[in-house]
């Protein structure tokens, strides 16, 4: 019978979502994705699935995979005003990302001599708007193949300052005050 076959679909689509749902909760972020994938290879009508991995993926900082899971959500339901509104915070923290960017491009170029503190404490400033949208990121042009053994180096006045077992670096507010660390997540 095809209304049992489709409520059966639905409903493993929905345990998937539940899943992604709990490994959320315990961290596990890829693992959440892949029940997530699974849910909406199943059901591509399942927006849920979508929505779930786009928060996941904007919590690894995977700003574009995000965007386009919610665009693929959107298709599905373009009334769905919460989705248009995650959709465009991804965008701005795209855009804070290529401003932080920007400016600490400018302060290791020299280019901006005369302002290397302001510019450092904005580029800071958005770099820390970035890593609150997106705690795991791990590719945000932050830290550069660092490991928890090293140190990185404030570009501004060369104070160093010790790496995290989390892979950032320990700074206090009167550091981060006066100087920019240079971080890169490439990984």
């Amino acid at each position: 019978d095809e209304s049992v076959a489709t409520e059966t679909t639905s409903l493993l689509a929905s345990y998937y979502g539940n899943r992604a749902a709990a490994l959320t909760m315990i961290l596990k972020y890829r693992d959440a994705i892949e029940d997530c994938d699974a849910a909406l290879a199943i059901d591509p009508s399942f927006t849920k699935a979508y929505v779930r991995k786009a928060k996941l993926q904007m919590t690894l900082g995977d700003l574009d995979g995000a965007k386009k899971s919610f665009s693929l959500g959107m298709v599905r339901d373009p009334n769905d005003s919460a989705m248009l509104k995650q959709k465009e915070e991804v965008d701005t923290i795209k855009k804070r990302f290529g401003i932080a960017s920007d400016m600490l491009e400018k302060v290791r170029s020299g280019k901006s001599s005369s302002f290397v503190r302001r510019d450092s404490t904005q580029a800071l400033r958005q770099i820390e708007i970035v890593i609150a949208a997106c705690p795991e990121m791990n590719e945000a042009g932050l830290i550069s193949g660092v490991t928890t053994t090293d140190q990185v180096t404030c570009m501004a006045c060369t104070t160093p300052a010790p790496i995290t077992p989390s892979g950032t670096p320990t700074v206090d507010k009167k550091t981060t005050q006066k100087c920019i660390i240079d971080i890169t997540f490439q990984v």
